[in-house]
């Protein structure tokens, strides 16, 4: 019996543990590190600000996001790893919560083929006790066989595939979100006022002055609800 109670705790600490440090979970658990799979500090800033949200919520200290917003908006040049780092998002939060990650991009061939393969590296690297609970398909990973406890690709071709989804514990990422569709956004804040912690992850390249991405970072009464990093080239070794 006092083995069970012992293993149980080590279970609960390793869990508290990870929500509460991501960079160490990406780092110990997900084995990013070493000469090609460090994380830049752009990344580590954005695990960050994630996981404040909980620590807000919990009543500890918080790191870099203070307000502990919901909603986090990421604006970046080319190359610095933006789809890896959102791999890596998916990892820590799924382990982190029995979670529902919602991914969405202007074509649904755009996750099949960059982030998708982005996580299956990750599970690689991380190792086969570690990948074996994840199976994964072309649009859903799924973790101990549970239907619910997944991560979808859907496309935002229609507004319509985005409504509906709700859980305890979601995240929906928007990749390349200059390009989206505007229809969707209020399809996706509907969502966030449910469950226990819901969150939006906005990604991409600034190359449009109006829409919602820009109005994240730009517009001050949008601004005002988003947590923003910026990835410039003091953040990122990757872009010279």
């Amino acid at each position: 019996m006092a083995n069970v109670v012992n293993v149980l705790a080590e279970q609960m600490r390793l869990l508290d543990r990870t929500r509460t440090d991501p960079v160490w979970f990406a780092e110990e658990v997900l084995n990013l590190k070493g000469e090609k799979y460090y994380l830049d500090e752009w990344q580590k800033e954005l695990l960050e600000a994630v996981a404040d949200i909980y620590r807000k919520k919990i009543n500890l200290p918080t790191i870099i996001n203070h307000d502990g917003k919901s909603m986090i908006t990421v604006r970046a040049m080319h190359g610095p790893g933006k789809t890896f780092t959102v791999a890596a998002l998916m990892h820590w939060f799924n382990n982190a919560f029995r979670g529902r990650i919602i991914c969405t991009a202007p074509k649904q061939e755009q996750l099949k083929t960059r982030l998708w393969p982005s996580f299956r590296k990750i599970a690689t690297r991380a190792g086969r006790e570690y990948s074996e609970p994840l199976k994964m398909d072309s649009i859903k990973i799924t973790w101990h066989g549970d239907e619910d406890w997944c991560a979808l690709a859907e496309t935002a071709s229609q507004p319509e595939n985005l409504a509906g989804y709700h859980d305890d514990y979601m995240m929906f990422i928007v990749d390349e979100a200059s390009g989206m569709p505007e229809a969707m956004f209020p399809v996706i804040e509907g969502a966030l006022s449910t469950g226990s912690m819901v969150i939006l992850i906005l990604i991409g390249n600034p190359t449009k002055n109006q829409g919602t991405f820009h109005a994240s970072h730009c517009i001050p009464k949008v601004a005002k609800n988003y947590h923003q990093v910026h990835v410039d080239i003091n953040n990122t070794t990757r872009v010279s």
